[in-house]
């Protein structure tokens, strides 16, 4: 029988605001050099599906999610 790859992934709040998700710095520099980082783990390690739980913005308005 063959697995099924998942990437979880939870709560990143991309794009987070300092009225919004302040249990820690906002970082909005390393967002690119992460999902680069994760292209490059992915490309070694592929996965069947991605899930994303929690909040992926703060608002969810588009300019958070463009």
């Amino acid at each position: 029988m063959e697995s099924t790859r998942l990437l979880v992934m939870a709560d990143t709040h991309l794009g987070a605001s300092p009225d919004g998700f302040c249990q820690q710095p906002r970082r909005p520099d390393l967002l690119e050099p992460l999902v680069e980082h994760l292209r490059r783990w992915m490309s070694r390690h592929p996965m069947d599906a991605v899930l994303h739980g929690g909040d992926m913005t703060d608002h969810g308005s588009e300019d958070e999610i463009a």
